[in-house]
């Protein structure tokens, strides 16, 4: 995150300190957030639910971003290749510590399991690929992070298919509940910022 954040930050007006402070804060954020939506679906400590970082950051980071002089819209186009890899990087310790994990399969007496950590993983990754691409077009100025929320979750929606989650309300995990939150609350937030910038 650190070096995403050094290598662009002359797109944001920032120095090596800074984009080490923004760093430091955003990841704080995040992984707050993730620890609280867990403990808000189960009732305890000791785990994580990315979304809780997905919702979290775009609450407190406009505030922080404030710090750095930054508009609300700049901050959040400075975090989306920032959470892209952040999650990238949770998700393989999920590969590294053998949880969140698919559906076992076999076919005939070959079992395996869905590999869906380090498909979720290196999604993200590609997520942040094209975040890089469309940041340097001028037309997606303040809408890197919605369109980090619509890509991850269109992909979350499909790979939580294949874990072995609970799937409770009409056959759909949590995860898939939150993951439509965040593809409508990112949509209507692209379309707002379109219409914003075509009426400027």
């Amino acid at each position: 995150m650190f070096a995403c954040l050094c290598a662009r930050r002359n797109r944001f007006s920032l120095n090596v300190v800074q984009s080490a402070q923004f760093t430091l804060l955003l990841t704080l954020v995040g992984v707050a957030g993730a620890m609280l939506l867990f403990y808000l679906e189960s009732g305890r400590f000791g785990g994580v639910s990315f979304y809780g970082s997905v919702f979290l950051i775009p609450l407190l980071m406009p505030l922080i971003g404030m710090l750095f002089r930054l508009k609300p819209g700049q901050t959040m186009d400075l975090c989306g290749p920032c959470v892209a890899i952040m999650i990238g990087c949770m998700r393989f310790n999920c590969v590294l510590n053998g949880c969140c994990g698919g559906w076992e399969v076999c076919l005939g007496s070959l079992c395996f399991s869905w590999p869906t950590q380090a498909m979720d993983s290196i999604g993200d990754f590609v997520i942040l690929l094209w975040l890089l691409q469309l940041e340097r077009e001028a037309r997606a100025k303040d809408i890197l992070y919605p369109c980090f929320m619509v890509a991850y979750s269109i992909m979350r929606f499909v790979l939580e298919f294949l874990r072995d989650t609970p799937k409770d309300w009409l056959d759909l995990s949590h995860g898939q509940w939150f993951a439509l939150a965040a593809i409508a609350l990112g949509m209507l937030w692209i379309s707002f910022q379109q219409k914003r910038g075509s009426s400027l």
